[in-house]
């Protein structure tokens, strides 16, 4: 990438770790690091044209969530179901997320 001065890293990260789920702390832990990550590493290599940023899905009920943590699927279902945006939302932050691997765009704000 440093070779092209030209590239694109998009990280997974969450909502979680603006919000906090006590039930859930090593997973809000990590993807907290994966956000601090992201910064960093924008900053370390933005001047070779390499575009980083991190996409935070909305709640996902994973089998992994449903069988370790009951408790969380529990508390967080009707909170999650109440923020989910309408269906023009959810095809904007899909656009946004091909727009932002795309080689038309180089900077995201």
């Amino acid at each position: 990438m440093k070779a092209r001065r030209y590239g694109k890293i998009i990280n997974i990260g969450s909502g979680s770790v603006f919000r906090g789920i006590p039930q859930m702390l090593h997973y809000v832990t990590s993807k907290g690091a994966t956000v601090a990550f992201t910064r960093s590493l924008s900053r370390a290599v933005g001047e070779f044209g390499i575009c980083v940023n991190t996409l935070a899905p909305g709640f996902t009920l994973s089998d992994s969530v449903v069988d370790n943590n009951p408790g969380h699927v529990e508390s967080s279902r009707a909170p999650a179901i109440a923020r989910r945006p309408s269906s023009a939302i959810r095809r904007q932050r899909t656009s946004w997320a091909r727009l932002s691997s795309s080689r038309r765009r180089t900077a995201i704000s």
